[in-house]
Parts: C-alpha cells; sequence; structure tokens
C-alpha cells in the first residue's frame, strides 16, 4: 500500500533538524554499490520497450516477455543531516540504472531481514516489478554491475530524515520517508546470453522520497537493451546499498545474525 507524503515545507524544515537516524548508519564500502536518486522518466510516444528475458534471483526464475522504461538511477554522494555530518561517497560514478517495469504477478508474500544505512528491519515482500540494468550515461559503453530484480514491499521501514544527495544533475536536500522496493542481484537471459549477477551479496533498498525540485533534463541511457534518449523528472526514491539474511516466514525473524555482522 502507497503512504502519500503529506508534509508542508515548513514541517520538512522542522523534522529535519530534529530527525536523526534511529541505528548506526554503515558505511557502503562494506557493500560494492552506489547510492542512487531515482528519477521518473518523461512517458515517451511511444513507449519505451524490450524484452522478452528471464530473471533469476534467489527466489526462483520468471519469464517476461516485455517490459517499459519508467525510471533512471544516478549514482548520488549521501550527505546525513545531522551532528555527524557524515558523508557516504559515489562507488563508481559511471554505473546508472534503468528501470524496466514488468507486468507480472508472482503468488507469494516473503518476508525478509534487511540491514542498511537506516538500520536493521523487516521487510515483507510482495509481487515482482521491475528490473534494473547496469547503463551508462551520455556515455558508449555499458559499465560492469548487478542486475536486479526489484520486489514491492507493503511492509517496510518508516525512516523520516532529512539527507543531502548530490549527483550529476544537481546538489539538493530530501526527506527520506519509507521503504517501497528491495531489490535482489539476478542473472538476466536475453537472446540466449546470460549475464551473471556480479555480486550475490549487495542489495538495494529504495525509499520514496520528498524532493520538490522540479527536473527537466536530456540525456542518452545506454544499458544491454540498446540507447535510448530519455528525459528525467520528479526525483521519487533514494536507492541504498544493502545486505540480506535468507528468508524467513512472513511473522518469524533472525535479524539477531545479520545484525552481528556490522556490530559498530
Amino acid at each position: 500500500m502507497k503512504r502519500k507524503a503529506l508534509l508542508s515545507s515548513g514541517l520538512l524544515v522542522v523534522l529535519a533538524l530534529a530527525a536523526t537516524p534511529a541505528h548506526a548508519q554503515i558505511d557502503p564500502g562494506t557493500v560494492n554499490e552506489n547510492h542512487y536518486k531515482v528519477y521518473e522518466l518523461l512517458p515517451p510516444v511511444p513507449p519505451l520497450t524490450t524484452g522478452p528475458f528471464g530473471l533469476r534471483d534467489q527466489f526462483g526464475f520468471t519469464d517476461h516477455e516485455t517490459a517499459m522504461l519508467e525510471k533512471f538511477g544516478i549514482p548520488a554522494e549521501k550527505h546525513l543531516q545531522d551532528a555527524t555530518g557524515e558523508v557516504f561517497p559515489i562507488l563508481d560514478p559511471f554505473r546508472h540504472y534503468t528501470w524496466w517495469e514488468f507486468d507480472f504477478t508472482e503468488p507469494f508474500v516473503r518476508r525478509v531481514d534487511v540491514l542498511d544505512q537506516f538500520g536493521g528491519h523487516s521487510w515483507r515482500l510482495r509481487t515482482s516489478r521491475y528490473l534494473l540494468a547496469p547503463a551508462g550515461k551520455n556515455q558508449a559503453d555499458v559499465p560492469e554491475g548487478n542486475h536486479y530484480k526489484c520486489y514491492e514491499a507493503d511492509d517496510a521501514p518508516i525512516v523520516n530524515i532529512a539527507v543531502g544527495l548530490v549527483d550529476q544533475v544537481d546538489s539538493v536536500g530530501v526527506f527520506v520517508l519509507h521503504g517501497e522496493y528491495f531489490c535482489n542481484p539476478a542473472d538476466k537471459t536475453v537472446g540466449g546470453v546470460t549475464y551473471s549477477m556480479v555480486d550475490s551479496t549487495a542489495h538495494l533498498t529504495c525509499y520514496r522520497v520528498e524532493n520538490t525540485t522540479p527536473y527537466d533534463v536530456t540525456d542518452v541511457a545506454v544499458d544491454q537493451f540498446g540507447n535510448r534518449p530519455i528525459v528525467l523528472q520528479q526525483n521519487t526514491y533514494l536507492c541504498v546499498p544493502a545486505v540480506k539474511e535468507t528468508v524467513v516466514g512472513t511473522e518469524s525473524t533472525t535479524w539477531g545474525r545479520i545484525k552481528s555482522l556490522y556490530q559498530r
């Protein structure tokens, strides 16, 4: 279930000054992934589509006939807006992600214990919704990186903190609201060729953000499906590096073992 942001600009300022992370934030260097500032794309006519392809992740294999390009993730530097002022740098400035939405319903509910830079939480996952493909921006080559299969979460953490984001577009403060997507690394098969996951331990958790800055930026995205012009619009998500333990039942939890990975 989607939760809409109803925060006024004044309330955002108050909350930004008062908010501090509920959990110590881990160094993103422990997970070989960037933070990503995710933009909605201006819908072209006709839509930018691709397919067919197959995805195999830690939950199994699925086939997809077609998918539509909807979002684009740009690597971002994250600044904490608290007493620490901690900065989480970009690890790979060339690795971006195209977000391909596919129409597919998987009849399951899974709960996973997740540790990311907003703390440790149990996420309840529903159907898969997106393929994230490593992509370049205004360049000829596709950078190396995981493909990700992203699942909708209807029980994910509410964080409500302000952070600063610096990417290739701008430097801006955003308010991080709540988790919406959990992304597993995946093998992608297309045209008889399989692109294996680069790092099976690296995951992404994607949070809805409030960012009122308008954007209208034209770029060219290149991934393993080809080259496509894109127009960046509203910034709606922030994805952060994450680690996951094995899948657990919808009510039980095994958070204790994953927590021990990042004791400070």
